[in-house]
């Protein structure tokens, strides 16, 4: 849905969409999309491979299912939908690398006041570490970063 730039409205709805945001940033960040490549898979088993709480992750992939990005089966299991397949690595249309940096760098400017304040960079703040160091770190978000970098904005 594209909203006109000069309404108001527009700005307020994106402020109103962090939780999706966030569901975004995990599944690219944990690489979702690429553990359900050969097929669903349980949350306890996803669980047990990424290292995290069972529970929290059980309820993250069902937000990922209530955006689209995921699909929860008969059995309990989850698949890739159609849209999550976006954030699959070594793909053409990958846009993982795109999310990630979007997302750190919004959350980065959190601190933007106190980089007014001290000099010290919001994203060092942020994340203890360079935009530089961390982005590069990451070839997904290293693309996008070099892209967005050399695009000038």
């Amino acid at each position: 849905m594209t909203v006109p730039e000069d309404n108001g409205r527009a700005l307020l709805q994106r402020l109103q969409q962090p939780l999706p945001a966030a569901l975004l940033y995990v599944a690219a960040s944990l690489k979702i999309a690429d553990l359900l490549e050969h097929g669903p898979r349980h949350s306890a088993d996803l669980s047990s491979q990424l290292v995290t709480n069972p529970d929290a992750l059980y309820r993250v992939l069902r937000g990922m299912v209530a955006i689209g990005l995921l699909i929860e089966q008969a059995d309990g299991s989850f698949a890739v939908a159609p849209l999550g397949l976006h954030l699959r690595t070594g793909t053409v249309d990958n846009v993982r690398g795109e999310v990630i940096r979007l997302h750190e760098s919004a959350m980065a400017s959190h601190y933007l006041l106190n980089t007014v304040r001290t000099g010290e960079p919001s994203f060092q703040r942020a994340f203890g570490e360079s935009i530089f160091d961390r982005f590069g770190r990451d070839p997904d978000v290293s693309r996008s970063f070099s892209g967005w970098f050399a695009a000038g904005v």
